[in-house]
């Protein structure tokens, strides 16, 4: 069950394990900026959202969740920079997702889990409250 509830954290927030040290730039479109508000749009109850910035998650998450797949017990995505960019969203949100997709494979192996496909989709079964 603990194992159930870290991928439901992981399999869409995975863009938020990485860069954890990253000092936030105020201006501009930046890896940084990118990286602030992908915190906001996880930590922050959609009702102390804007509207953009709702609209925004909901195409953020969307994407993860259509282009995000688990082949061999990995995570993989076909995400290319352009889906980001054609849905009016940060570039660096590819660059985010690559390396969390990176790290959580590496946290797989090193938790030993095995049947990674199946916690996904029950994680995303919550997430997105789809039976």
């Amino acid at each position: 069950m603990e194992k159930l509830y870290f991928v439901l954290i992981l399999v869409f927030p995975l863009l938020a394990l990485s860069c954890k040290n990253q000092k936030i730039n105020t201006t501009g479109d930046s890896y940084a900026n990118t990286y602030q508000k992908l915190k906001e749009f996880i930590e922050k109850p959609d009702s102390l959202l804007t509207q953009d910035e709702r609209i925004k998650k909901d195409k953020l998450f969307n994407l993860i969740f259509e282009k995000v797949i688990i082949r061999d017990n990995q995570f993989y995505t076909t995400a290319t920079r352009k889906d980001f960019t054609d849905k009016g969203l940060s570039k660096y949100y590819y660059d985010i997702l690559k390396t969390s997709i990176k790290e959580a494979n590496q946290w797989v192996k090193e938790e030993g889990i095995s049947n990674l496909d199946s916690i996904s989709q029950s994680s995303k079964n919550i997430f997105f409250k789809k039976e």
